[in-house]
């Protein structure tokens, strides 16, 4: 079974790439569909197009550099399929990605690890809290591919902030 990262809704637009840097896709276009398949799913009463809809439109916020929109999407998806550990994980690692990328912001990429951002946050306590809650979320997720997405994001991206 191939093992791919795409984006529900978005992926084609996004140029199937969830890294920025690859500089693939289309942005606006993604956004406009994220937004419309948002306003779609909350009129709806299918809270699995409602939770693809929040990681598509979180994915989108957060290659555009909004961290913080794209944090509340996660967020809302935690309550929307508290029992879908799937989505739940991959939200869980967009979550985490996002909050990185909002306080790694130094044009080098130091902003992580700067004196002056360790006494505004505890980037080690926010990694062991958040390691036990994705190990959880893990060990009940069961779609290979999610799973796959999840170490990424873990093991190569985080790194890289």
């Amino acid at each position: 079974m191939p093992l791919s990262v795409s984006i529900p809704l978005v992926d084609v637009a996004l140029g199937g790439s969830i890294i920025y840097e690859n500089y693939r896709g289309d942005f606006v276009k993604a956004r406009r569909i994220a937004e419309s398949a948002l306003n779609e799913a909350r009129g709806g009463k299918k809270p699995k197009l409602l939770a693809d809809a929040l990681i598509a439109r979180g994915v989108v916020h957060f290659l555009q550099g909004e961290s913080p929109l794209a944090l509340k999407c996660f967020q809302e998806l935690e309550q929307v399929v508290p029992s879908d550990f799937n989505r739940r994980l991959r939200a869980l690692n967009y979550a985490n990605l996002a909050t990185y990328w909002q306080y790694n912001l130094f044009p080098d990429g130091a902003g992580a690890a700067g004196t002056e951002l360790s006494a505004r946050w505890d980037g080690v306590e926010y990694a062991k809290s958040e390691a036990q809650r994705r190990e959880a979320i893990f060990a009940q997720a069961e779609d290979a591919s999610v799973r796959f997405e999840s170490s990424l994001i873990r093991d190569f991206l985080l790194n890289l902030l």
